[in-house]
């Protein structure tokens, strides 16, 4: 839920006052995991790339990303899409309640199996046995 709320609000200050803009490459990393850049706005500034890197630009290459001329928000490779995000948000709301519920559920239903079996296994009361008959009169001799 966390990254949507940051894709979210990077494309909302992207919609609000972000434009295409053609930047340049100046420097580009790449490890075995992550890939990043750096380029040159049009008026000079030097921002970080886009998320993910440039995507196959190498140093010097000119890349059209949309930035924020305000440069509170990272620059990103496609146009700012809110409505993804917020609908993407909402299924993922939805599938966490769906889990949860389903959980609990199947919680009570073993809780209710675990007790029906505990009650079908408690020992009865223990009754003793009637004392024995008295024993016969012996006959005298």
């Amino acid at each position: 839920m966390a990254g949507f709320a940051l894709f979210l609000i990077q494309d909302r200050a992207l919609a609000e006052r972000g434009s295409w803009v053609n930047t340049v490459v100046v420097e580009k990393s790449q490890t075995r995991s992550n890939s990043a850049c750096t380029v040159r706005l049009a008026d000079g500034r030097v921002a970080a790339g886009p998320m993910g890197g440039c995507r196959g630009a190498d140093v010097g290459d000119s890349v059209r990303l949309f930035v924020d001329p305000e440069g509170e928000v990272a620059p990103s490779n496609t146009a700012p899409n809110v409505a993804l995000w917020i609908w993407l948000a909402a299924v993922a709301d939805i599938v966490l309640t769906v889990c949860v519920v389903r959980s609990a559920v199947i919680g009570v239903r073993r809780l209710r199996e675990l007790r029906a079996v505990e009650q079908s296994m408690s020992p009865t009361r223990y009754v003793p046995p009637p004392p024995p008959p008295p024993p016969a009169p012996t006959a005298a001799r």
